[in-house]
């Protein structure tokens, strides 16, 4: 609930500055910065994983509890710039408590990051810079592409 309440007051002072000229340009470097470290954080969660699996070893309730609980945490994340090891933790946190085991591996991982891209407002232009990294996984760019909606 604290975290959803930063998100929130986040949103608002962002809206409210929205139509200050000074700002745009701040908030324009700062969303560049975002961008990078989310990528940051993904290419490093994503270095271990050989190859995605379709399925893990959870339940098809616990698979969609985890996707649905880390498109959340990618989302706030995103907003927030949490470092590459607190996303990677939480991340393992949300798999073990729904008994997904090869969460690095399973593709319901990267389509529910795109999917927390996309609610947390990335454009194209964020995104590329996201997906940049990715070019020679092909897997998991199209899982996050997926995710996203594209």
């Amino acid at each position: 609930m604290k975290s959803l309440m930063k998100v929130s007051i986040s949103l608002l002072l962002a809206f409210a500055l929205s139509n200050c000229a000074t700002l745009s340009n701040s908030a324009d470097s700062a969303s560049a910065s975002i961008s990078k470290s989310m990528s940051e954080a993904l290419n490093s969660i994503s270095n271990s994983a050989s190859s995605l699996s379709r399925s893990s070893k959870g339940s098809a309730e616990e698979a969609a509890r985890f996707e649905s609980d880390v498109e959340v945490l990618v989302s706030v994340s995103a907003k927030q710039n949490d470092t590459v090891s607190q996303l990677d933790k939480d991340i393992q946190r949300i798999a073990y408590r729904n008994g997904i085991v090869d969460w690095k591996e399973y593709r319901g991982t990267y389509t529910s990051i795109g999917s927390g891209l996309r609610l947390a407002g990335y454009s194209n232009t964020e995104l590329q810079t996201v997906l940049a990294p990715f070019e020679n996984r092909p897997e998991i760019k199209s899982a996050i592409l997926e995710g996203y909606g594209i």
